[in-house]
């Protein structure tokens, strides 16, 4: 009724009345009370608003049962307003890392300077950050760096023209510096090399002359 759509604009946009309390007061469903509010064109505050006792308990409550975005559609917020209060509140979902092994850990030791990062990566099948992030806590990230292999050489030789230092870096687990720096000792060129124009040929070898020389001459 309008005696209803204009309590909920009155209460819809406090962030202090929860779609709880709203949906109590009107006898409504929460998901009716979201429907009717887009309806009208009304909208909470998401990331600036001071989340009530009730939404924290919420999410308290269903944060490890519930993904976010069915948090944020249940208590009508966005996904990136949950996912704020989860860190504010040091309750961000973190799912656990596999552990890593002794025979993993000494792989690691023995070929970080050695192998290619990405090539250690998929032996271990793991991703290229999670083996250089280990490596620092091993004690194998400082020191002499890892020399380049051939076909790492030959894959900076074909994207270097095109492709970012930053994601060449990334895709051969190297760092955008010691990429730059295999780029000047290769002596790499960003841009590529023009195609050659061939060159004029003539009708008749080096004795022939253009056609209007050759008019005039028979005159």
């Amino acid at each position: 009724s309008e005696k209803e759509k204009d309590l909920l604009r009155v209460l819809y946009p406090d962030r202090k009345n929860s779609l709880e309390s709203i949906s109590r007061l009107l006898n409504r469903s929460r998901y009716a009370i979201l429907l009717q509010a887009q309806a009208i064109g009304l909208k909470r505050p998401q990331h600036s608003h001071m989340w009530t006792k009730e939404e924290h308990r919420y999410f308290v409550m269903h944060r490890k049962t519930m993904s976010y975005k069915e948090i944020a559609q249940h208590l009508g917020l966005t996904v990136s307003a949950v996912s704020h209060h989860a860190s504010r509140s040091g309750l961000r979902q973190r799912p656990p890392g596999r552990p890593w092994t002794e025979e993993e850990k000494e792989f690691i030791r023995r070929n970080y300077k050695v192998l290619p990062t990405r090539e250690i990566a998929a032996k271990l099948g793991r991703s290229i950050d999670a083996v250089i992030n280990l490596a620092g806590p091993l004690g194998i990230s400082s020191g002499r760096s890892r020399p380049w292999s051939e076909e790492e050489k030959e894959y900076l030789r074909t994207h270097y023209p095109l492709v970012p230092l930053e994601k060449i870096g990334a895709e051969l687990g190297r760092t955008a510096q010691a990429v730059a720096a295999a780029v000047v000792k290769l002596k790499l060129n960003r841009q590529p090399p023009r195609p050659q124009v061939p060159a004029r040929t003539t009708q008749a070898g080096a004795g022939w002359e253009p056609e209007p020389n050759r008019k005039r001459r028979l005159e």
